[in-house]
């Protein structure tokens, strides 16, 4: 027995479907805008609302994307520490086995 889907599920998957063939470019695009707001904030030291205004944001559209991308570039920058950071043999570098101080 097969059901029909309803107007809902069919309306969802229409949206779904637009949303992951157009998923790539969005990110791609969010990501360089990302990008070029840290440098020029945080790099640069151009205020937020003038680097907002440069790249067409608000200021607020601009504050939540920095805070996304310094939020990704700390949980990289700390993986990156723990993953070379740990020592083989599970030890810490003072050669204490992990959790001793």
């Amino acid at each position: 027995m097969t059901r029909e889907p309803t107007e809902a599920q069919v309306i969802a998957d229409l949206v779904s479907d637009v949303f992951c063939e157009c998923r790539g470019t969005v990110q791609a695009d969010v990501g360089a805008l990302s990008g070029e707001l840290f440098l020029e904030v945080d790099v640069e030291g151009r205020s937020l609302r003038s680097a907002a205004d440069s790249l067409g944001l608000t200021p607020q559209e601009a504050r939540t994307i920095l805070f996304l991308f310094r939020r990704q570039m700390v949980n990289a920058l700390v993986g990156s520490v723990l993953a070379e950071g740990l020592p083989a043999d599970h030890t810490r570098r003072d050669g204490a086995p992990r959790g001793q101080l």
